[in-house]
């Protein structure tokens, strides 16, 4: 669900990215299509990236180290 979400999101993050870099990359030359495609790419592995590290560094280890409720 974290990584469905994060895709659906990756669209406001490429609208954003893009105007970054349409500021940016503009006056050093790049076209209009160029922008597009990296704003795209961006846009899309900042949210999946951000998704993937919060579902690694909020979920346990291992299921072999948690400990169990009847063992305290």
């Amino acid at each position: 669900m974290i990584r469905a979400f994060a895709i659906a999101l990756g669209i406001s993050t490429i609208r954003v990215v893009g105007g970054v870099f349409d500021m940016v990359l503009t006056p050093a030359g790049y076209r209009s299509q160029e922008i597009f495609v990296l704003s795209f790419w961006a846009g899309w592995l900042i949210t999946l990236g951000a998704a993937e590290l919060w579902i690694r560094y909020t979920r346990p280890r291992s299921p072999l180290l948690a400990v169990p409720a009847s063992a305290t």
